[in-house]
């Protein structure tokens, strides 16, 4: 019971980040993780629809596109959540989230998150959950909160 109650909390606070720094604009949110955990991204996608956003999951097939890969593991489950940009706005923003079960001290990353445009490209990784943690789920890394409080031009 404790575990499902900390991955209710980490699903919260990774889906009120999202919806956040996604305000008025369209959503792709790519989730990597073990065949086991890809459940995780059918919440989530529940947990955006629960707070307005209009979105739906699609696990891709093998040959999408690199882009859509997550860089760190050869071949990792992927389920990607996506929602139409809001009217009359192009930009959509895009976030990676990547489960894992033994933490790395430095989650990997493939970019700088300083002076980058979240709408052109995002680092491989910007929210890594460990599932690995003997207390429940943890977010180990979080860089759309970040995005919330960095003001728009």
């Amino acid at each position: 019971m404790a575990f499902e109650t900390q991955e209710r909390k980490v699903l919260a606070r990774v889906a009120d980040g999202i919806v956040a720094a996604a305000a008025g604009r369209g959503l792709r949110v790519a989730v990597a993780c073990s065949p086991a955990q890809l459940t995780f991204a059918g919440q989530l996608t529940r947990a955006l629809h629960a707070r307005g956003r209009a979105c739906s999951c699609i696990t891709p097939m093998a040959d999408d596109s690199p882009a859509d890969q997550l860089a760190t593991d050869p071949d990792p489950a992927m389920a990607v959540i996506v929602s139409n940009p809001a009217p009359g706005d192009g930009e959509v923003y895009r976030v990676s989230v990547r489960l894992v079960e033994d933490c790395p001290e430095t989650p990997p990353s493939s970019g700088d998150r300083a002076g980058g445009d979240r709408s052109e490209g995002a680092p491989a990784t910007d929210i890594v959950v460990d599932y690995g943690d003997p207390s429940g789920p943890v977010v180990r890394r979080f860089l759309p909160e970040d995005a919330v409080v960095v003001p728009a031009d």
